[in-house]
């Protein structure tokens, strides 16, 4: 089965970003590295933030940086779908933006839970400030 084309979708949620035929795939989970070619067995995987690499029908190698991802192969058809996903042919500008967006969504949850944190804190507050409105105070002439 060796360079037998075989499909493969990659999508996000604002769009596909691949929709082709390639001749093989290799990808990321936390496993490890793997490949998939034509007739590879049903197989799904949770994929790692990585730069999946395939070779396109005239046998040139070609990339995808995704943060992260569900792998489904099923009757010799790749399916991906991403969060985020960018194509292109320069790895090492593909490795550059999914450092940035990691280093972006890594940031974001500790801003989220930095606020999260912030609101217990708040809600204790108001508890707290509840209770000692709703206690009896010192009995007169103590």
């Amino acid at each position: 089965m060796i360079n037998t084309p075989f499909p493969i979708k990659i999508f996000t949620p604002a769009q596909t970003i691949l929709d082709e035929e390639i001749l093989s795939l290799i990808a990321e989970d936390r496993s490890g590295y793997f490949g998939i070619e034509a007739g590879h067995i049903n197989f799904l995987t949770v994929l790692t933030p990585t730069i999946l690499k395939y070779t396109n029908r005239d046998g040139r190698e070609q990339y995808v940086a995704i943060n992260g991802g569900i792998l489904k192969v099923e009757n010799s058809s790749v399916t991906i779908a991403a969060r985020e996903a960018v194509a292109g042919e320069d790895m090492a500008r593909l490795e550059e933006i999914l450092s940035l967006e990691m280093a972006k969504e890594e940031s974001d949850e500790r801003m989220t839970r930095v606020s999260l944190e912030r609101i217990g804190i708040m809600m204790m507050r108001n508890f707290l400030s509840f209770e000692r409105v709703g206690r009896p105070g010192p009995p007169a002439g103590a």
